[in-house]
């Protein structure tokens, strides 16, 4: 079984640190903002973006958001929109999924 590297693992003066190594600041690339459906599980979620290539940057925040990243920052347009409306689709595991700029 995977693990998830953005578990919190400390706490840092400035505010959480996740196990990747993200303080706030995320690398180039295409991202989207995603809250879960609050019967999902993490284990769930994990296991539906590994089969999608997906991965977790950031989260969850305290408001419940997690940070994904789709791919590189070049992603095309209509392949962010498509991968999009696929993590939409998934309404047993998410409520709210929208593109970060």
């Amino acid at each position: 079984g995977g693990t998830i590297a953005t578990l919190l693992v400390q706490r840092e003066a400035g505010g959480y640190q996740t196990a990747g190594g993200s303080n706030g600041t995320l690398a180039p690339g295409t991202y989207v903002l995603v809250r879960l459906n609050d019967a999902a599980s993490i284990a769930d979620l994990a296991a539906a973006l590994r089969q999608r290539s997906i991965s977790i940057a950031d989260g969850p925040k305290a408001d419940g958001f997690y940070t994904l990243r789709l791919g590189s920052a070049d992603m095309p347009i209509a392949e962010r929109d498509a991968r999009i409306n696929d993590l939409r689709s998934l309404a047993n595991l998410v409520v709210f999924v929208a593109p970060l700029k």
